[in-house]
């Protein structure tokens, strides 16, 4: 999102940030309709998405920023339709000496296997999380849940994370868009 203007008040000691307006909100709650509804994403709409938010994080990439939260919640939705990756509370910025972070931060359900097994984690930990978004756009659901209302533990969904049985998308949509949401979600980040 456009960084538009800041200040910082001093009173309260706090920095403000003014930024884009998401006139649509944000993919949490499109993603929370259409399940409500039962309507899938047309393909043409879910390779816009990926295309979108490939962009934003090759952007984020190139500046040496992991996200480190992307999730349907943290990406806003303006009056085009367009998508724009945001709050980037738990970002992190990597000198040009440092490759990998080890802190365990994120929203568990869109966390790389590397990230909640503790291991140094890189830039596919946010490809990582993109895939988990592809296929809910596709799936209408986690591909870590057989259903949106089921609850699991953190140590049950930690597990199904960690061993990456994930099942296939239909073929509703294409070969080539399976394969590349699939793609993204390999338990081996190499």
């Amino acid at each position: 999102m456009k960084n538009l203007s800041w200040f910082i008040d001093n009173k309260l000691n706090e920095l403000f940030i003014a930024v884009e307006w998401a006139e649509k909100g944000d993919l949490k709650l499109v993603l929370k309709r259409a399940m409500e509804d039962e309507v899938s994403f047309p393909e043409k709409q879910v390779w816009r998405f990926i295309h979108q938010m490939a962009g934003a994080l090759k952007h984020m990439h190139g500046k040496r920023i992991m996200h480190r939260d992307l999730k349907p919640a943290n990406i806003f939705i303006d009056n085009d339709g367009d998508l724009k990756i945001g709050d980037l509370g738990l970002s992190r910025q990597l000198s040009s000496q440092t490759f990998e972070a080890f802190s365990r931060v994120g929203t568990p359900l869109y966390m790389s296997p590397e990230v909640l097994q503790g291991k140094g984690y890189d830039w596919k930990s946010d490809v990582w999380s993109m895939g988990c978004i592809a296929y809910e756009l596709c799936a209408l659901r986690s591909p870590f849940r057989s259903s949106d209302k089921e609850n699991l533990n953190l140590y049950e969904l930690f597990q199904r994370i960690c061993k990456g049985n994930i099942p296939l998308l239909t073929d509703r949509y294409s070969q080539e868009l399976r394969s590349l949401v699939h793609g993204m979600l390999k338990v081996d980040p190499d």
